[in-house]
């Protein structure tokens, strides 16, 4: 949930405070913000509807509209496990943002990260280079994106290149996501030391994410640690089932809930050697960020050389923009 949540923050931080308890569109936007913050996606898409659909909404208003509802259908799309129909309906709220503010980052990077869901890696990096444009001084979140798209790609030598200057000009006490993606590469590139190395840096940050642990324990598992990933394991089904359930999010919880004690309990057996080692190569390769190459979506028109990936000329050093494979 990381990457909807950290567009639902850009989104919502557009919102004043307003008072609750009226129909006027700018408070049903602030209702839909309360439904966001308690994870009521589908509640809060709506309620933005209803604030679009008043036909009552300044230019500006409306930018909002369209990017929080968008950000709703992003999020509820991870929720149920990056469903497309949801990534496609934000994308179309990103656009309409869009045509009321043409700059607005977080439209832009909601478009990205929408596109890279879908599968569309060339499309992706292109809004993200648009997103860099507007993401300074640090570019943290363009940076971010870029790298998370060429792992995907299964390209971590650039992918690296990026998360290391994200991490350049943030700065060691730059938050969990940096370390977190950043780790995520390093698993995919097998570098698993590395990869626990990144996370305790986040951990230390954001003792309570979930995801850290997780991750940190299919490294340490990989690693033929048993024991330091069941205690890791332990910790990230304690954070989970700790959280307040909301409805939107209980069915999904319960599922990844069940995904975790179940690589734990493979963990569990390794570690009593009665499984094939061969096994902890599963590991972490189900969840939603395990960054497995998609297909592109259907949904998607097609357009020829769709599929080749753009030169961003953002980092100096080796080529970019070789085919996608």
């Amino acid at each position: 949930m990381r990457r909807a949540l950290s567009l639902i923050a850009l989104s919502v931080s557009l919102t004043g405070c307003i008072a609750l308890g009226s129909n006027t569109p700018a408070v049903l936007i602030t209702d839909g913000d309360t439904a966001v913050a308690r994870s009521q996606y589908g509640f809060a898409i709506t309620i933005y509807t209803r604030a679009i659909d008043s036909g009552r909404l300044t230019g500006l208003e409306a930018a909002e509209a369209y990017l929080k509802r968008g950000a709703a259908h992003s999020a509820r799309s991870e929720v149920q496990g990056e469903d497309e129909g949801e990534l496609f309906l934000a994308l179309q709220d990103f656009a309409k943002a869009r045509d009321f503010a043409p700059n607005l980052f977080a439209a832009v990077y909601g478009t990205a990260n929408a596109y890279k869901a879908l599968g569309a890696y060339a499309q992706a990096l292109e809004s993200y280079r648009l997103a860099y444009a507007l993401d300074g001084p640090k570019h943290y979140w363009s940076l971010i994106g870029i790298a998370d798209t060429y792992r995907h790609l299964g390209d971590y030598q650039t992918a690296m290149r990026y998360h290391d200057r994200a991490l350049e000009i943030s700065g060691p006490l730059s938050g969990m996501p940096i370390f977190y993606y950043r780790a995520l590469t390093l698993f995919a590139a097998r570098r698993y030391r590395e990869a626990i190395t990144s996370l305790d840096a986040g951990i230390l940050q954001e003792r309570e994410d979930p995801w850290a642990y997780v991750y940190r324990a299919c490294s340490y598992a990989r690693l033929g640690d048993y024991p330091k990933a069941l205690t890791d394991y332990d910790s990230a089904l304690g954070f989970i089932r700790r959280a307040r359930l909301q409805f939107d999010e209980a069915a999904a919880r319960f599922r990844v809930v069940r995904q975790i004690a179940d690589e734990r309990s493979i963990v569990t057996s390794l570690s009593k050697g009665g499984m094939a080692a061969s096994q902890v190569s599963n590991l972490c390769e189900e969840f939603v960020d395990s960054g497995k190459k998609r297909t592109r979506s259907t949904l998607l028109p097609r357009v020829m050389g769709a599929e080749r990936l753009p030169v961003l000329d953002i980092l100096p050093g080796p080529a970019e923009g070789t085919p996608a494979i």
